[in-house]
């Protein structure tokens, strides 16, 4: 009998033993700390999310890697046949480029995670007029020189620039192949064409410069160029139209 009250004892002390206060504590910290934790979780998240699990919400504390943002969307392209003689080329292009601006902050393309819209202005063929360099529109024959068509491009990025200083724009200024210096003889060389449009590309984006847009506005060439209007040996004359245009 008093070796079953020993052993008893003995059992006894041993339960007493493994759950000492100092057990109680080493047992149960790490349970109040994980706890406590995800508390600080819970309170660090948006209160329109739901914590799934706390390895989220962990995660989510983390600072954001720049490679997780999300890419730029594209916008909507416009693009214009010009039509309207030079002496309407003020009010006219600046309205164009009101219109356009306007259309823009309406659809919702302006903001920062977009990319700049594209806006293409098609000037017609190109062709000489007493020497001087330029375009005939394509329906209405009108004659506008490479300066008037630098002036008319100025007052749509300055009408644009004046509405919204925040919406992007790549603007082409574009000519035609078809009927390319079909009627000038020797004083129209098409490769002069493309070297003159060039330049006026450039000094465009030297005055987009000049005037601080060029975080929202640059200038680009283009080139309607198609095979049934003039073949591709004179196209190859022509190349030089796509140089230093972009």
């Amino acid at each position: 009998m008093q070796e079953q009250r020993r052993s008893s004892y003995s059992y006894r002390s041993a339960r007493r033993r493994r759950f000492s206060p100092v057990a109680l504590i080493v047992a149960i910290l790490p349970f109040v700390l994980v706890l406590f934790l995800y508390t600080r979780a819970w309170d660090a998240a948006p209160r329109f999310a739901f914590p799934w699990n706390t390895a989220q919400w962990f995660a989510a504390l983390l600072p954001v890697s720049a490679h997780t943002t999300q890419p730029a969307r594209p916008t909507f392209s416009r693009s214009w046949y010009i039509e309207g003689p030079v002496a309407s080329k003020v009010g006219d292009m600046q309205a164009l480029g009101q219109q356009d601006v306007r259309w823009m902050l309406t659809s919702r393309q302006c903001s920062g995670s977009n990319y700049g819209s594209l806006v293409i202005l098609d000037f017609g063929e190109p062709h000489t007029s007493q020497g001087v360099y330029g375009t005939y529109t394509v329906k209405t024959n009108h004659f506008w020189s490479d300066t008037d068509i630098a002036d008319g491009a100025k007052q749509y990025m300055m009408a644009w620039h004046t509405l919204s200083s925040a919406c992007k724009v790549k603007l082409a200024i574009g000519l035609s192949n078809h009927h390319q210096c079909a009627y000038n003889g020797p004083s129209c060389s098409i490769t002069e064409v493309g070297t003159q449009w060039a330049d006026t590309v450039n000094s465009l984006n030297t005055w987009v410069k000049s005037r601080n847009y060029d975080k929202q506005i640059q200038v680009w060439g283009a080139y309607d160029a198609e095979t049934t209007w003039d073949g591709a040996d004179r196209q190859s004359r022509g190349g030089q139209m796509r140089t230093g245009t972009t």
